[in-house]
């Protein structure tokens, strides 16, 4: 069965686009390398403290939703703080790869299950996902 985007743009776009990804996150993560070679420690403990701050905020908001699963609002601020939490992780220079994205997916994964219409942890799945596939490695569970 041939996807949307091959019916749509042919399968050489599709292809282009998929290689285009593949550069894009080897530049990513060679650059990622690259400037947490270059941190200065007090750079890498100031990034480490923030992902820290939001990771405390996280599990606040995520024990304040447990306590009340009914509430939408705690639901809320708990798949906000989730969504924060992750991509903070996911930029990380003074975190590598192998932990910071297996890391992102799956606070990422937990955000989708407590709200599967989030946009932000549905839009960055799929983005990890399609990386992982293009470079024919397995997706973390």
């Amino acid at each position: 069965m041939r996807s949307i985007v091959q019916t749509t743009f042919g399968y050489s776009w599709a292809m282009k686009a998929l290689r285009i990804l593949v550069v894009l996150l080897c530049c990513t993560t060679l650059a990622g390398w690259a400037s947490a070679q270059f941190m200065s420690d007090k750079e890498k403990k100031s990034e480490l403290a923030k992902i820290a701050m939001l990771e405390k905020s996280y599990k606040a908001a995520k024990t304040a939703s447990m306590k009340a699963p009914k509430d939408t609002r705690k639901r809320t601020v708990y798949v906000k703080a989730t969504d924060d939490y992750a991509h903070a992780v996911m930029v990380a220079a003074s975190l590598g790869p192998k932990e910071k994205y297996p890391r992102s997916l799956r606070l990422y994964r937990e955000a989708q299950k407590v709200n599967p219409k989030d946009p932000e942890s549905k839009k960055w799945i799929k983005t990890i996902e399609d990386i992982y596939r293009s470079m024919g490695l397995p997706i973390p569970k």
